[in-house]
């Protein structure tokens, strides 16, 4: 999958109960990594991340918070 600063992504981890939903706040000019802000209920970190994101990502179509 693509991404591009600002995507707002839907990650359904086989290692977590609930969806981590995340927020692309940096991408590398070489497309290699991404830093990523995520949030799973009520916890929220941010992380540089390898590109491409895992297939289970989506687009996150929610409206609300």
């Amino acid at each position: 999958m693509t991404v591009q600063r600002g995507d707002r992504l839907v990650w359904e981890h086989p290692l977590w109960p609930v969806p981590l939903h995340i927020t692309v706040t940096r991408v590398a000019r070489d497309g290699t990594w991404a830093d990523i802000d995520v949030r799973m209920l009520t916890s929220q970190w941010s992380r540089r991340t390898p590109l491409p994101l895992p297939s289970r990502c989506r687009p996150d179509n929610s409206t609300g918070e």
